[in-house]
């Protein structure tokens, strides 16, 4: 891929019982901003919050 551009896009895709997600590994870091605490002090549900933080904790495993 010698001075192609990149040009993959993210997908999402159904694999069984399971929800696939994929992007470029070049925005992993990317993907773990939005995921973050949020400094606000609205309120916020526990359960997408532990989700958020689920999801931001395997991504980070995959970018060490």
């Amino acid at each position: 891929m010698s001075g192609s551009p990149n040009t993959q896009t993210a997908a999402v895709r159904l694999d069984g019982d399971m929800v696939e997600i994929r992007f470029p590994v070049s925005e992993l870091h990317g993907a773990r901003v939005p995921l973050g605490e949020c400094p606000c002090r609205a309120p916020k549900s526990i359960a997408t919050q532990s989700w958020r933080q689920r999801l931001a904790t395997a991504l980070g495993r995959l970018q060490v």
